[in-house]
Order: structure tokens, then sequence, then C-alpha cells
């Protein structure tokens, strides 16, 4: 057979597997690419990326009065500064070339691998590199590493294809382009590409090329020289931001357990060192599986060159800071590794020919776990883990612009995080800005500068996490904002490797004389509080913004050890509660002196959705967050909401369900369940958001919603009106919320019921589709809820006595009892259905006098309203509590407690009788009540 043609079927075999190993990789690396929040380095790559190419290459970064040297060269930034203009700014657009790198090494890996001993040796690299945790975390970073793994290994590549065939033509000029843009990507390369100038070097001078020996130093000089200025004056300028020695065991064992394992793994669980024993032998068995003393070396330099440079250097100064450091060797580990796994694997398969299969087959066992165990426990940390999640800054911003006023700052302690601010700010009215300014350390103006803030915002947004150049080791920036400010909100984040936090301080002084001249005043006195003596809102009307701020005054001492709650509420021109929001009376830690008025601050923010409109704040105190009302709810203002502008944080709010969009340009973007299960007899409450992309008149839409059954069938059909009935015009491009609710009548039957929608102009039916969908039709289903049975009790409670008093034919009421204690009674009926009732009876107690007259009485629905009679089932036994309060000028003698059941359109009562005996007034005597 012709050598060539023997050669491609060997190379075309392995290509489904290939493939299936590059399409692994891309999803894994693909699957978490904008989970996670840039961290401080990645949020330089927009910064430096965003820079004219003069700047870039100038290789300068300004952050607030500094300008200084970047510590990495030019060439990724370059490549992003491209890539952004086709991409975009998301997370995702930065991290993908990143992801491209990193998937692109496989194939690579692949090549090289066969280059090295042969197809399996080329899909044993491609797989470890695919679910290599290490390339898949820095697959998802917005930073070069996986650049330079990828370039690195193109430039070894190419320089082991021109040792084993001998063509330095046709491979030394690309090696040197390749080593260059390796060099250019990061520095730590120029250990790699030294080491190996010295095969390049015997290579050409056993092949006659002396004289290009010199020619390729000078190249590679050349290539150097426009880095010299950035990288020889570091090293004489001391240990850098977080930079510290690192002895050189640690790094040899990063060496294992960061490139076979990655980040995202506990190194100090007696697994994981297992693990790292395991790779350390695939290790060893891959350099002695290695054919000629060329591989090893090859290999063994292409590996440690890196890290034996990086020891060396750091005798001078610290150099070394993680394994993504030392990334560039990462690619001869995978194919070391890869190529031990395969030895083993041969010497089983060898031995099983012979009958000796058990030592072989046992290794080659255990070096399989230890290739799929240990990724398959790092990268589930990574994906479902939050303690590997990086430093979540991201959301951190999106708290404070969500909670910030429309007079606020956001102070970073650390301002090389500001480039990070920018890239995720969504709200320009908030200022930000670091102190101590870069690059100085803390000192008089620091100060100057905290009094200056503190007097111009209303609020200062404080990020904790301190300079890691040591510029304010001694926190004096927050020991002023804690000694001068009152706080007023303290949020944690996650927070990988640095505090990821923000304390938010009020600057206006807590306890004053008189109300403030723009304030309201107010005299609103509630029973053993103090009294509410003046209003001061922080926004101007109309308001748009996603957080309300509020000042309240009041007078008198606090109540001491109080856990006093105050609900706040808005409520619209339809009487509903858009807005409910409880907080402590005293929310921020002041003395409450007996004289003059004590300033507390109060934060409301506004839920997605909100309609713009005019609103009526209320204010109620309880006795605790779940506690009894301590007085009637007060209006203390009018508040007017504005449609947020298109695009604004408010409008982009996710609404994390399926929309229908609809020919008219009105989307209902999605249904918000508290709890999508429900018992028979009760209304599901649940939020309607609405948006449309032009103006449209909302008095002329009407939506319809057929529920259901699971047997197929029409359960039930109702209209309404979509959004806030005061809208006459529909903000473009802003979600509306409506709140609504279905009930599900008594007799209705467990299982899932679906929601069918339509949505009409006037007669007009409009077509909808689900957003996957690309077809419009007239109904369209969104949602289900379930219907869950009430679990069915049959039995009294040992301690109540059976009554056995009926209530018609279907009802009886077969136990009871009741508590008197000072001020308060307390009822508890025990129903019982003989059968399934047919109406839809009110139960009734009333305390009455000796003379008949109705002292006190309550009527609803029993249980509070959630089991309709009708939803009895036969044999089940149905609890009915009350409570009364009892009038204080109650008078002095017997009072009789009686009870019964009515329909409530008829008022009919059905015949009660009580052993055979028909009771007065079809009521039944519970019992008497006796007051001195």
């Amino acid at each position: 057979m012709d050598k060539h043609v023997a050669w491609r079927r060997g190379y075309h075999w392995p290509l489904p597997l290939l493939l299936f190993f590059i399409f692994l990789a891309f999803g894994l690396r693909l699957h978490n690419l904008d989970s996670f929040s840039f961290w401080t380095d990645e949020g330089l790559t927009p910064l430096r990326a965003s820079y004219s190419l003069a700047e870039i290459l100038g290789n300068e970064i300004t952050i607030q009065e500094g300008v200084g040297k970047d510590t990495h060269p030019p060439l990724y930034y370059l490549i992003i500064h491209f890539s952004r203009q086709m991409l975009g700014e998301t997370d995702f657009a930065y991290r993908y070339p990143s992801l491209l790198a990193g998937v692109l090494l496989i194939p690579l890996l692949f090549q090289f691998g066969r280059r090295l001993q042969g197809n399996g040796l080329g899909l044993m690299a491609a797989m470890l590199t695919a679910v290599n945790p290490l390339q898949i975390w820095y697959s998802n970073e917005a930073r070069m590493y996986t650049i330079l793994a990828l370039l690195g290994a193109l430039a070894s590549y190419v320089l082991w294809r021109a040792l084993t065939t001998g063509a330095w033509r046709r491979y030394l000029p690309p090696y040197l382009l390749l080593a260059g843009l390796t060099i250019y990507t990061h520095y730590t390369a120029v250990f790699l590409i030294g080491v190996q100038g010295l095969f390049w070097a015997w290579f050409l001078w056993h092949n006659g090329q002396r004289r290009l020996i010199v020619g390729t130093a000078v190249t590679l000089t050349i290539l150097a020289i426009p880095l010299i200025p950035f990288t020889i004056p570091r090293l004489f300028t001391g240990a850098e931001a977080n930079y510290f020695y690192v002895s050189p065991f640690i790094m040899l064992q990063d060496v294992i357990h960061a490139f076979s394992l990655g980040v995202t793994i506990d190194f100090k669980l007696l697994s994981t060192r297992l693990l790292d024993l395991g790779a350390l032998g695939l290790l060893l068995a891959g350099i002695v599986a290695a054919r000629t003393w060329l591989q090893r070396a090859f290999l063994l330099v292409y590996l440690y060159a890196v890290v034996l440079g990086l020891m060396v250097g750091s005798l001078i100064k610290p150099m070394y800071q993680g394994a993504r450091h030392i990334m560039a060797g990462s690619p001869a580990f995978l194919l070391l590794l890869a190529w031990g796994l395969v030895w083993l694997i041969t010497k089983a398969m060898k031995a099983r020919r012979r009958g000796t299969a058990v030592t072989w087959g046992s290794l080659a066992i255990l070096g399989s776990l230890v290739v799929l165990a240990g990724p398959f426990l790092s990268l589930d940390n990574l994906y479902r883990s939050p303690d590997y999640s990086k430093n979540d800054f991201r959301s951190l911003i999106e708290y404070i612009e969500q909670h910030a006023g429309g007079n606020d700052l956001i102070l970073y302690n650390d301002a090389v995080l500001l480039p990070l601010h920018d890239h995720y700010r969504q709200r320009s009215d908030i200022a930000a800005t670091a102190l101590p300014t870069y690059p100085y350390p803390v000192n008089a103006q620091t100060t100057a500068d905290l009094t200056t803030l503190s007097q111009t915002y209303t609020r200062i947004w404080f990020v904790t996490s301190p300079p890691a150049d040591k510029r304010d080791t001694d926190g004096q920036v927050r020991g002023w904002l804690d000694n001068h400010l009152v706080e007023v909100a303290d949020r944690n984040f996650a927070g990988h490797n640095v505090e990821v936090r923000v304390i938010a301080y009020a600057t206006a002084p807590q306890a004053v004389a008189a109300l403030p001249p723009d304030s309201l005043s107010l005299d609103i006195q509630w029973p053993d509080l103090p009294q509410l003596a003046g209003l001061q809102l922080q926004f101007d009307q109309p308001t748009a913004l996603p957080t309300l701020w509020l000042d309240l005054f009041w007078q008198g001492s606090a109540v001491s050890g109080s856990d006093t709650q105050l609900r706040f509420t808005l409520r619209g021109l339809d009487d509903e509660e858009w807005v409910i929001q409880l907080h402590p009376l005293a929310e921020t830690a002041v003395p409450w002196p007996d004289h003059g008025l004590v300033r507390q601050n109060y934060a409301l923010p506004i839920p997605t959705g909100t309609p713009p409109g005019a609103y009526t704040l209320f204010l109620e105190p309880l006795a605790t967050a779940t506690g009894p009302s301590l007085g009637q709810a007060q209006p203390l203002t009018d508040i007017v909401l504005a449609a947020p502008e298109s695009g604004s944080i408010q409008a982009r709010q996710a609404v994390n369900t399926p929309s229908l969009q609809f020919q008219n340009g009105l989307t209902l973007l999605g249904i918000e369940f508290p709890d999508n299960e429900v018992r028979p007899g009760h209304n599901l409450r649940f939020t309607l958001y609405w948006q449309a992309d032009t103006p449209l008149p909302s008095e002329d839409s009407r939506y319809e919603i057929e529920i259901i059954a699971p047997d197929g069938s029409l359960f039930k059909q109702q209209e309404g009106t979509p959004a806030a009935s005061w809208l006459d015009t529909w903000p473009v491009n802003i979600p509306i919320a409506e709140h609504t609710g279905l009930y599900f009548r008594p007799e209705a039957e467990p299982g899932r019921y679906r929601l069918r929608w339509r949505l009409w102009e006037g007669d007009n039916a409009i077509g909808g589709r689900p957003s996957w969908r690309p077809w419009y039709s007239a109904s369209n289903e969104l949602g289900e809820v379930e219907v869950k049975p009430w679990p069915l009790v049959t039995e009294l409670p040992n301690y109540i006595g059976p009554t056995q008093v009926d209530f018609g034919p279907d009802i009886q009421l077969s136990g009871y009892m009741y508590e008197h204690t000072a001020g308060t009674l307390g009822v508890t009926l025990y129903w019982q259905a003989k059968a399934m009732p047919d109406t839809n009876y009110y139960s009734f107690v009333h305390l009455v006098t000796a003379g008949g007259d109705i002292i006190t009485q309550q009527a609803f629905v029993p249980v509070n309203g959630l089991r309709p009679t009708q939803g009895w089932r036969a044999g089940e036994i149905v609890t009915d509590a009350y409570t009364f309060a009892l009038p204080p000028d109650l008078p002095a003698g017997t009072h009789t407690l009686v009870v019964g059941l009515f329909d409530p359109e008829t008022e009919e009562r059905p015949s009660v009788s009580y052993q055979g005996q028909p009771q007065a007034n079809n009521q039944f005597v519970l019992g008497a009540i006796t007051l001195p």
C-alpha cells in the first residue's frame, strides 16, 4: 500500500473523536463564560483595550493621577482592541478570544501528540486538554493566559517539527514570528523562548549553520528590544503589589496540582493529595514512555523553563503569583500526562495478551481515574460551588446602583477598581472616585477630600477592598467614615481572594435641633412610640430612581430594646399596595436625646415594573416584623413616580420566564408566581410583566386567560386589562407590572392546570407567539399552576372531646375549644363533612349578652377564607380558628358564645340539632363566659 495513502487513512480515523473533543471543550468553556464577574485584573482589560494603538504599544495605563507602565506587554490588548469592535463590550465579548484560544489548543495538542508518538497520544492529549480545569478557568477570563499557552504551544510545535525533520528553512521563520508573539503576550515567555533558543543553537550547529545561530539570536534580540524599557526597570523596583516570595517547592507543586486540577479544588483534602500523587506518577510515566532523550529533554524543558526562570528571577525580586504565570508550560504537562496514560494502557493490553494483565491493568485503571476524577471534582466546584466564584464586583456595583439615591457617591478604597467600575456602571448620575488618590498614600489631603465629599453628597457608598500596594495599610479612610458619618447599609458579596463589600454612610447629621427647611412637618403619635415630627424626601419629583431614600424625624426617647418595625407602603390610585418595605424604627444607631429631633434614614426599593403615576406613602408601626400593628397606618405624603428611561436599570430588569410577543407591539414579558402551587378554594396571586415597543393606548387592550384542566377541558376563563388602570399610554420599552390573581374553586381537581392567553384590541384578536416561535396564533399557552389537594385529616386531636352537632345533612361540628384571657377570646371549631356540601357557607361566632345583644362577632369563609365548604371531602375534619379582641368596656356578667353557618347569598342557616334536638335560631351554644 502506498505510504501516503496509509498515512492519510491513519490520520482520518481519529477525526470524529477529535471533533467531539473540540465541541466538548467549546461547551465546557462556553457554559460559564459570563457567569462570573470580572475580577480586578480583568477590569484593566477594557481600560487598556480602549486606548489608541499608540497608547497600547506604549504600555501606559492611567488611573486617577497615576500614569504608569502596565506589567503586561501589548499584544493581548491589541487583540481585544479590535475584537471588542466586532463582538461588543460585554463580559462574554471580552472573554471570547480567551475561549477561542483555549479551544484551538485542543487540535494543536492532538497534532503535537501525533508527531510525538501517534494518533493515540494525540487523542489522549486532546481529551485531557478539553476537560482540563485550569485551561477552562482561564478560557473564562478576559486575560492573556490561554493565548499565551496557545502561542507557546505553536512555537514549541514548530521547533519540534524543525528538530525532527531537519527543515530549518521551513520552520525557523515561523518560529521567530511565534516566539515574538509569545513574548509580546506575557513576559514570562522569555524564559521558554530563551531555553528553546539553545535547542535551535544545537540544531543549527549540527546542520552546519553556525552563522545562522548568531543571526537567530540577533533577530530574537531585536524583537525583544522594544520590551526592554518595560522589563529591565521592573527588576529593580522592589516587590510589586500582591507579589511575595514563594518557595521553589510551591512552584514545583503548582506544576502538578494546578496543571492537573486547576484552582477550583481544596488542595488540603486527602483525596486531592492522592490525585496529585496520581498525576505525578503519570507525569513520570510519560517521561519514561518517551522513546528518545530528545523527546524527554524537549518536553521537560518546555514544562519547566518558565518555572526555573521565575525561581532564579525571584532571587532578585518576587516574580511568582500563581499558576497563571507558568501557564506557558501547561501544554507540555498535558502531553506528558497523556503519554503516561497511553503507555500504561498499552502495557496493560500487551500484558493481557500474555495473561499477566493484573498489575498493568490496575495501574491503567488508576491512571484513568486520576485524569477523570480530578477534572470532575474541580469542574463540579467551578460550575456549582460559590466558594470558587471570582470576586463578584459586578453584583456589588449592580447593588449600589439599585439602591443609591440621586446625590450619592461610590468611593473605592482601591483605585485599581475604578476601571472595573467603569466597565459595569449603568447609572451615569452616580459619581465614583477613590481615596487615597492613586498613586499617593493616605495623607492630609485624603482627610480634606473626605470632608469635602461628605459635605457634597447625601450618601457615600464605600467599597472596602484595600489597595494591594499598601497605600492605606491602617484602614484610615474607613476609620474616618466610621467616626464622622452614620452607617445605613452594609452588604457582602462573594469574594475569592479579597473582601467584596460595600458600606453606605449617610452624611447628614442625625441629631438636629429643628426640621430642615425643605422638610415636611408632621404630627403623628402612636401609643408608646416617639412622635413622628417630620419627613424629608431625598429626591425630586417625579422620580425614576430605583430606590427612594427618605428621612424621618422623631422626637422623644426610643423604646429601649424595641423590636418595633415600620411598614412603609406606596398605595396607587387603585388603592393597591405596590411597594411594601419593612425597616426597624431605629434604622441607624445614634443616641436618642430627650430634646431635639433624631433623623433616621430609610430606603424604599421600587420593584421592577411599578407603573408610573401618583402614589401615597403610608406608614404603620408593627410590634415585630410579623407581629401585630401598634397603630393605624397614616398617610405621610404623595409621591409621583416617573417612567424610567429606556435602557435604564429598572427598564432592563430581567423577568426570568418565557415571554409572549403580540403583533401590536405588546409583549407579556413573563409571569412571576410567588408560589405556583395552590389549594382548591384559594385565590393564587401573581404578577404579570408587560412591555410595549410603541406608545400604545392602554385602554384599548384586554387579555383573556383560559385555565385548562389536567384532562384538557376548560376549567375557567377570566379577562383583564394589561397593567395599571390609570395609564393612558404605554411607556415604550419599559416593563410594567400588573398584580392579579386566579381563583380555583373548591371543586378543582388536583393536577397541573395550563394557562392559555388571548389579546384583544376592541373586538379584534391580536395574534401572539412565544419568543422562540416564528409564527403567530390567536391563542398561546404560557405558565402552569399545580393544584394541590388539602391534607386529608379525619381524626380529632386527642385532647378534644367529640361534640357531634349536626348542621344540615352534610356538616357536623365534631369538637370545639375556647379560651378566655385578659382582653382576648380564642375559639377553635372542628368541622367534619359527612358528605361534600353543595353550598358554600360562612361560619360565624357571636359573643352575646344575656339579653341576646351581640357584643362581638366574626363571620368568614371557614379557615380565614381558605376553605370554602363546597371543597370539604367526606370524613374530612377542618380546623377553623377565631381570635377576638374583647371590648375594654365589656360589662360584667355572664355572656354566651354561639356558633353557626349561613348562606351568604340568602342568609339562610342550615338546621342545627344536637343529640336529635333542634337548636334555637339554628345556632349552637358553645358555652358561657363570666366576667367580674
